[in-house]
């Protein structure tokens, strides 16, 4: 399975895309400036969409994942099903794994309406619970990496907290992705992806990471020591 973000993609991506069985794209995935190096009619096997931006009409893929359950835009979102994709195999994201993936990720969100997470990680987090035996390569995923400034999407990785009014956690995702899917046997990177997730593994633990909000860390002779736990979150010696 390829996973295709719609960050840019390069020519020796494009040869495992094109030899694997199943390929994974989101949204409005062949109008991204990073398609510049595939070929002009991408392949789409599956598309992840909210339907707030979805692809040109010549792209049909043979399903269609709904990636934020009702009731978010359920009446528009039935219509352009029924105009774009009547003969498409539909499915939709479990609402009560979207709720439990926004509070994993300490979004204040109950999994239908914002902030939510990108739809890409929607996908990663909700494959990941499935636990499915096959060979997967991502790439066209960076979180907007920037090696300079060591930022995702403008936010320092060893920041205290998160900014308010935040969408999309980038680099949280790019945490999780780093945590459960890097150095997996049966998961390769493209270059950009690795660059972007790679850096991570040197930072053990992050001062605002957990399920229920921030939680403040010491470093006490050599030992990482909670001082400030949130409801419900345990911490394994």
């Amino acid at each position: 399975m390829a996973i295709v973000g719609n960050g840019p993609v390069d020519v020796s991506d494009t040869k495992i895309i094109d030899g694997s069985d199943v390929v994974v794209r989101f949204n409005d995935f062949d109008r991204r400036p990073g398609l510049c190096q595939e070929h002009r009619t991408p392949r789409c096997d599956l598309l992840v969409t909210h339907f707030d931006c979805i692809p040109s009409p010549a792209q049909l893929p043979k399903g269609i994942l709904h990636a934020i359950p009702p009731p978010f835009q359920l009446e528009r979102n039935r219509k352009i099903c029924a105009s774009r994709y009547p003969h498409q195999r539909h499915a939709m994201v479990n609402p009560f794994e979207q709720q439990r993936l926004c509070r994993e990720l300490g979004l204040d969100s109950d999994g239908y309406k914002h902030p939510l997470p990108t739809v890409g990680f929607t996908w990663l987090w909700h494959f990941h619970q499935l636990s499915i035996p096959m060979s997967i390569f991502l790439c066209g995923f960076t979180w907007h990496y920037d090696a300079a400034s060591f930022t995702y999407d403008k936010f320092k990785a060893l920041a205290d907290k998160l900014p308010p009014r935040l969408n999309h956690y980038y680099l949280k995702e790019a945490v999780w992705v780093q945590r459960n899917w890097l150095g997996g046997s049966n998961i390769s990177f493209s270059s950009a992806a690795y660059d972007a997730l790679s850096p991570l593994s040197k930072f053990i633990h992050f001062p605002w990471e957990g399920p229920g909000g921030l939680i403040q860390v010491s470093i006490i002779k050599g030992r990482r020591t909670a001082i400030q736990i949130p409801p419900g979150y345990r911490i394994t010696p």
